[in-house]
C-alpha cells in the first residue's frame, strides 16, 4: 500500500502521475496518502462519471435536499420584499415546532445575504415576537460565518473578535425573543447554539435544556445543537457525548429519528477516515435502528429525514454495507450540504468518492 511506502517514494509516485495524467489527477491520488482528498483540489475532477448520479460539477453544495414549496415560496417573497407574506408563514408553524424550526432557520439564512425585507418587517412591527425570533438567528448564523470553520487556535485576533461580538449581540436579542414568546421552543433552541459558542457552564446548559425539552421533549435540531455541546471539541467529553446520544435515542418515540444521534456522537469521536470502530456491534445495532426508523418514516418531516439518510450513507460504506449504502446515495444524491460530508476539507470530491465506492462495490 502506498501509504506505508517511505516518503520518497510517495513523492515520486505522485509526480509521475502530474507529469503523465495532470495535477488534478496527482491531488486524486493523495487520497491513497493521506485519507482524504486535499481542501484545494479541482471539485469538478471525475475522469468517469457514475452513471444515473449526478455529475460531481453539478452537485448542490448549499442543500442537503431537493428545494420544496416552501423554498419556492420563501424565496418568491424574499425577492419581493414581501415581508407579510413571510411573517404569515412563520405564524401559521405554531405548535408545529419542527416546521418552525426548519422556516427559522430558511429564513435567517436568507437575511445572512440581504435582511432589507427583514429590516422593513421590523420597522412596520416593532418587537414583533416572529421578526426578534429571526433576527436573533440570523445573527448567530452571521457570527458563525465570521468566526468560520477552523480550529480555535487557527482563527485570527479580528475572526475572534468579530464572533465574540456577534455571538453576545445574538444572545442578546435571543432572550428578547424568549421573552416576547415564551411558549416557543425555537429561541431556546437558538440559544442552545449560542451556549456552545459562549462557552457556557454545564450547569447553566443543564438549566437551559430544561427549558427546550420542557416545551419540545423530541426535537431533532435542539437535540443535535446540544449534542455538539457535549462533545469533547466544545464543552463535554467523547464520554458525555456518548450518553447524552444514547439516552436520547433510548426514550425517543417513533418518527422522531433520535435514533440517529448515537451514530452522530460515534462520528465527532472517531472523525472521517475511521472504519474498524464503526463496525463495532453497538454501531451496527444503531444503524439498524435507523434503518427501521426510516423504512417506516411515512409522512415524517423530509426536512430532518434527509439529514438522517445522510448519516446513513456514511456509516453503511464504513460497515461495508454498500447495498444499502447505495440505496441512500440514490436518495439523498444532488444535495450534500449535510453531516458528514461538510466535515470534510473537499466536501464534494469526499461525497464522490463515498458514493462511488459503494455504487462500485454494492454487488460484491
Amino acid at each position: 500500500m502506498i501509504r506505508h511506502m517511505p516518503d520518497f517514494v510517495k513523492v515520486f509516485y505522485l509526480a509521475s502521475i502530474a507529469l503523465t495524467k495532470g495535477d488534478a489527477a496527482a491531488d486524486a491520488a493523495t487520497r491513497r496518502i493521506s485519507g482524504r482528498y486535499p481542501a484545494d483540489m479541482d471539485t469538478t475532477y471525475e475522469p468517469k462519471p457514475l452513471p444515473g448520479f449526478v455529475a460531481l460539477r453539478d452537485l448542490d453544495t448549499q442543500r442537503y435536499m431537493p428545494p420544496t414549496a416552501t423554498d419556492a415560496e420563501i424565496d418568491e417573497a424574499v425577492g419581493a420584499g414581501d415581508w407579510q407574506r413571510l411573517a404569515s408563514m412563520l405564524d401559521k408553524t405554531w405548535q408545529r415546532w419542527d416546521e418552525r424550526s426548519y422556516l427559522v432557520y430558511a429564513l435567517s439564512t436568507s437575511a445572512v445575504k440581504d435582511d432589507s425585507w427583514l429590516k422593513a418587517w421590523e420597522q412596520s412591527e416593532a418587537g414583533n415576537p416572529g421578526a426578534l425570533l429571526v433576527r436573533a438567528n440570523r445573527t448567530v448564523r452571521h457570527a458563525w460565518e465570521v468566526r468560520g470553520a477552523k480550529f480555535a487556535s487557527q482563527l485570527t485576533g479580528e475572526q475572534i473578535d468579530g464572533f465574540r461580538h456577534y455571538i453576545e449581540l445574538a444572545e442578546s436579542l435571543m432572550r428578547d425573543a424568549i421573552t416576547t414568546a415564551p411558549d416557543d421552543p425555537t429561541p431556546y433552541e437558538g440559544m442552545l447554539r449560542i451556549a456552545m459558542g459562549r462557552s457556557w457552564s454545564h450547569e447553566a446548559m443543564e438549566e437551559l435544556w430544561g427549558e427546550y425539552t420542557k416545551r419540545h421533549p423530541h426535537g431533532f435540531e435542539g437535540h443535535l445543537a446540544a449534542l455538539q455541546y457535549w462533545c469533547a471539541k466544545w464543552r463535554g467529553s467523547h464520554e458525555r457525548a456518548r450518553s447524552f446520544a444514547a439516552a436520547a435515542a433510548e426514550g425517543a418515540p417513533a418518527g422522531t429519528f433520535l435514533r440517529v444521534l448515537p451514530l452522530v456522537a460515534a462520528f465527532e469521536e472517531h472523525g472521517l477516515t475511521a472504519t474498524k470502530e464503526y463496525r463495532t456491534r453497538e454501531m451496527r445495532a444503531a444503524v439498524d435502528a435507523c434503518l427501521e426508523e426510516v423504512s417506516s418514516s411515512g409522512d415524517a418531516d423530509p426536512h430532518i429525514l434527509y439529514q438522517v439518510r445522510h448519516v446513513l450513507a456514511f456509516f453503511l460504506n464504513r460497515a461495508g454495507r454498500h447495498a444499502e449504502a447505495a440505496e441512500q446515495f440514490r436518495i439523498i444524491d444532488g444535495h450534500i450540504k449535510a453531516l458528514p460530508w461538510v466535515y470534510f476539507p473537499n466536501t464534494i470530491q469526499e461525497y464522490g468518492w463515498f458514493r462511488r465506492d459503494s455504487v462500485r462495490r454494492q454487488r460484491k
